[in-house]
């Protein structure tokens, strides 16, 4: 499963439900990995990329539920850190969840054995410098595994299929290097792409738990997660994809679409993003208004408001 979002307050757009529609989805979830040996977890547990803007209690919902669920395995997602990346990982709930023993995040290529067999993880973190490079999402088999399977947070999609704007960063699986790589799980893209098998590996993708912002990709599909049956080679594996029961999107979105073009920034602006972007990735602890404020006081009100927006519901808040 990927990109559950989970958050104390609801992002910009959702109704105040919004945590307890996501633990509602995860109940079920639990359900489905009760069947299973362990559980592979595709990046972005959390919301609130802000280590303070995360309560007690959320860890503790996810502590409660991590318990109940079989060994689990995972990779470091965008929201899962502040701007200073993977580094900030430690003062982030991911990462206390990993202390506590609740879950195993991985730094490294490595072997687990369940059934017999032997499974090889590979992670690959969300990394935005390196988004275009599709030998991220590659891995180098090790000796003697039955089943090597590369688990990523990153913007993979379909052979021409991409559904995102020209000005965000993509790599097509039809790019990656699966020379050694039987599956390939990841997270990122809200977009469920099913399964998809490009020269003989199979990539799989079932779209986010979570519905963050009121977008087709969120109020048009059905949610789900999948199980993968593997057996002892050569027999392929196979793939079952249940359905997670969530509540109508009339009834947990407010507000409007809200469509964004292209547009060129004029010097104060551009100057303004670049001293807002500085004070983000230096993780200070003022609020994020204070933040916009003192980076911009001579840019009007209305902008700042609109940024403010912006960033809450990007998970800065």
């Amino acid at each position: 499963l990927q990109d559950i979002h989970s958050s104390d307050t609801a992002p910009l757009g959702r109704q105040p439900s919004y945590c307890d529609d996501v633990f509602d989805k995860l109940e079920q979830v639990t359900r489905v990995a009760e069947t299973c040996d362990f559980v592979l977890l595709n990046g972005d547990a959390f919301h609130r990329k802000r280590p303070t803007a995360n309560s007690y209690e959320l860890y503790g919902r996810w502590a409660e539920l991590l318990r109940q669920w079989p060994d689990t395995y995972a990779v470091i997602g965008n929201h899962d850190v502040t701007e200073a990346g993977v580094r900030s990982i430690w003062r982030q709930p991911l990462g206390a969840l990993h202390r506590a023993g609740l879950l195993t995040l991985l730094f490294e290529d490595t072997i687990v054995e369940y059934g017999g067999l032997r499974i090889q993880l590979s992670p690959a973190h969300f990394d935005d410098d390196a988004e275009r490079d599709p030998k991220r999402y590659g891995l180098t088999r090790l000796p003697k595994v039955d089943w090597a399977i590369k688990m990523a947070h990153g913007m993979l999609v379909p052979p021409k299929r991409n559904p995102f704007p020209p000005m965000v960063p993509v790599t097509s699986m039809a790019d990656v290097p699966t020379k050694g790589m039987d599956i390939c799980v990841f997270g990122h893209p809200h977009h469920d792409f099913g399964l998809v098998q490009v020269k003989g590996c199979y990539f799989l993708s079932t779209g986010a738990l979570a519905r963050v912002a009121r977008r087709p990709e969120n109020t048009e599909r059905e949610i789900r997660v999948a199980t993968v049956d593997l057996p002892k080679p050569p027999t392929e594996p196979s793939f079952a994809f249940h359905k997670i029961k969530a509540r109508p999107a009339a009834d947990v979105f407010v507000g409007e679409v809200r469509s964004q073009g292209d547009v060129e920034l004029e010097r104060p602006l551009q100057a303004f993003a670049r001293r807002l972007a500085r004070a983000l990735r230096q993780e200070k602890r003022e609020s994020i208004d204070t933040l916009i404020d003192a980076a911009g006081r001579k840019v009007k009100p209305a902008v700042r408001r609109f940024v403010s927006d912006c960033l809450e519901e990007a998970g800065y808040a």
